[in-house]
């Protein structure tokens, strides 16, 4: 190996290929360790001295395409997002790790956002945590059940605002710091 490159542990030798071109030769566990120790932009701000805590957000809906429009919205918001599909792979969620503020769709299957909900408030740390209700319907009776789950926020899809729910979604949290 030249000199310049003798203390590259990743770099093991090189070959010719059959047009004599230079072929690396590399060591790939080296490789895979340093790759572990490289720390992007986005955990570097997220992680950084002035942030102590970093606020939980459970994010849940049946479509994942949602979730994600959901998430990449919130996500400059320095806070830790965690997706659920439905209702009941958000109750395991809420159980292993402390949510501050849940998002919801009403409609999924297996598990829809009221019942989610009701669950929700049965557990203990979860009686009065903040929720965003997402739905696709105008009823009525709907937003009254909500209402008696302390759920203040139900955005309809169709006029969704993407300032209004980060609006909400800052306030809620803010409002949990206090208390």
């Amino acid at each position: 190996m030249p000199r310049n490159v003798e203390k590259i542990k990743s770099l093991q030798g090189v070959v010719f290929d059959e047009a004599y071109n230079i072929v690396n030769i590399l060591y790939i566990p080296e490789i895979i360790q340093k790759l572990k120790t490289i720390r992007n932009i986005e955990f570097r701000d997220k992680f950084s001295a002035d942030n102590f805590k970093y606020k939980n957000i459970l994010i849940i809906d049946d479509s994942k395409i949602n979730r994600q429009i959901e998430k990449n919205i919130l996500i400059h918001l320095k806070t830790n997002i965690d997706e659920a599909e439905n209702g009941i792979d958000a109750l395991v969620k809420i159980r292993e790790k402390h949510y501050d503020l849940v998002i919801t769709d009403s409609k999924m299957p297996q598990m829809d956002g009221i019942t989610f909900i009701e669950n929700m408030r049965k557990e203990h740390g979860y009686e009065e945590t903040p929720v965003i209700v997402l739905t696709s319907s105008n009823e009525e009776s709907s937003d009254l059940r909500y209402h008696d789950l302390q759920v203040l926020h139900i955005f309809n899809k169709s006029y969704f605002n993407r300032d209004v729910l980060i609006n909400t979604v800052e306030q809620l949290i803010s409002n949990n710091n206090e208390e």
